[in-house]
């Protein structure tokens, strides 16, 4: 919703509204009800819905019968940041007199947080909204009479970035993995210091937490997460370690180390087996190796080779197939597009479409059946940073742009948790280069 629209709907609920909103006018992504639609004539009049039926529910028993009717062809719905303030719009009628009367955006408006109501003050109706979950809510309204009318509506959210509390240590080329709904950012670089620092992430309440840090320091590394323990694997610079977290214990113990030495590899995760992808080894130079490691006996077993060799590339898996995303033949800036799938199954590699730009260093995560690529090395002479995000649908093997993220970076640690994707750090280059922010994408 344009700023200037934004300020004319709370307008008509009073300043204080107004300003509160206004606050965080910067984070609102519009969200519309995908059952809907209304109109209005050049002097704001509500007119009759462009498609649906209106939603009617009975009275609550014993009181008028003239019915209350909240009209789901006339709501909107936009956020004001990820599950913060919520802006209803909504058409109401009772006894088929508009009980809230439109405003220049040609609706009431209330502005409430979930599961709280508020009262408008022109007609005491009482608006309350419940959420049912990302992609639908419950809005109920009452009159002055008691009579109440509720609709579930099923809402389109658009997709969009927020900031989230800084990472403590900020570091580049750092691990991070997911156990139990909590983020874990181990290990990185930060100006001439190898890090062992482990730092825990808490989205419910947007809070870090520091947790025992690390054997020994590493840096480019990959990890993945087995029935609640984080695996870091590689990195310099032993370029072989394996190490095993277990945050109930707060502990780490040694692991067989990985055959093949390297660092900036990428890591994924299928049916309890972590596949070791890519990397760089000492030269440095782009390897096509790809390792299985099995936690349950502690035992790596060699796999057919990814066919382009890389390291600073992405990995991830989508429904059991495992994508290798974007890096670099060598430490050459010169990042590549190509996009290979490795199917467990049958130990075998497929040619995907590439991604819209050669891309290293990038972040990666998997949302639903999506895999989204964020930031990294575009092409160019020597090194850069950037912000775009991309999504690819293994299912058409086709690419879309997104919104781009706030903060340009490399080398950024990623994490998704409840649907939503986290990226954690990274390099700047900038003066500090070592990136301190957290950013939460909401597909």
């Amino acid at each position: 919703m344009p700023r200037r629209i934004l300020g004319d709907v709370l307008h008509f609920w009073g300043s204080n509204a107004s300003e509160e909103l206004m606050r965080h006018v910067r984070y609102v992504p519009v969200v519309t009800f995908v059952v809907l639609a209304a109109a209005c004539d050049s002097e704001q009049r509500l007119l009759a819905p462009i498609s649906s039926p209106r939603a009617s529910l009975a009275t609550a028993a014993g009181k008028s019968q003239a019915p209350l009717v909240v009209s789901p062809d006339t709501l909107t719905f936009t956020a004001v940041g990820p599950q913060e303030a919520e802006t209803v719009t909504a058409a109401v009628k009772y006894a088929g007199t508009l009980i809230a009367t439109p405003s220049p955006s040609c609706a009431g408006v209330v502005t409430v947080s979930p599961t709280q109501t508020r009262v408008d003050p022109h007609h005491g109706a009482r608006f309350a909204i419940s959420p049912l979950g990302r992609g639908t809510c419950l809005i109920t309204v009452t009159d002055k009479k008691d009579n109440a009318a509720t609709v579930a509506v099923s809402v389109e959210f658009a997709s969009f970035w927020t900031t989230k509390a800084s990472m403590p240590t900020g570091r580049t080329f750092l691990g991070v993995g997911v156990v139990n709904g909590i983020l874990f950012a181990v290990g990185g670089y930060a100006p001439g210091l190898y890090l062992s620092t482990v730092e825990a992430y808490d989205p419910s309440n947007d809070i870090w937490t520091t947790k025992a840090p690390m054997p020994t320091a590493q840096v480019g590394m990959a990890v993945g997460v087995v029935n609640g323990i984080l695996y870091t694997i590689g990195g310099g610079p032993t370029y072989s370690a394996v190490y095993a977290y277990d945050p109930v214990a707060n502990t780490w113990t040694s692991k067989a180390p990985m055959p093949t030495a390297r660092s900036m590899l990428g890591a994924a995760v299928v049916n309890g087996i972590i596949y070791a992808v890519g990397g760089m080894d000492y030269q440095p130079s782009g390897l096509g190796t790809v390792e299985a490691y099995d936690p349950a006996t502690n035992t790596w077993t060699t796999k057919a080779p990814m066919p382009t060799p890389r390291g600073y590339l992405g990995v991830a898996v989508v429904n059991g197939v495992m994508y290798a995303v974007g890096g670099d033949a060598a430490v050459s800036g010169s990042p590549v597009a190509t996009v290979e799938a490795y199917d467990p199954a049958t130990n075998s590699w497929t040619t995907r479409a590439p991604m819209p730009e050669p891309r290293s260093q990038v972040g990666v995560g998997v949302v639903g059946d999506i895999l989204y690529v964020v930031g990294g090395n575009p092409p160019g002479t020597g090194w850069s940073v950037s912000n775009t995000v991309y999504a690819y649908d293994p299912t058409t093997n086709t690419w879309t742009t997104k919104e781009p993220m706030p903060t340009p970076r490399i080398s950024v640690g990623v994490g998704v948790v409840s649907g939503i994707l986290y990226a954690v750090g990274g390099n700047l280059l900038v003066v500090p280069p070592a990136s301190h922010a957290v950013e939460a994408y909401y597909p």
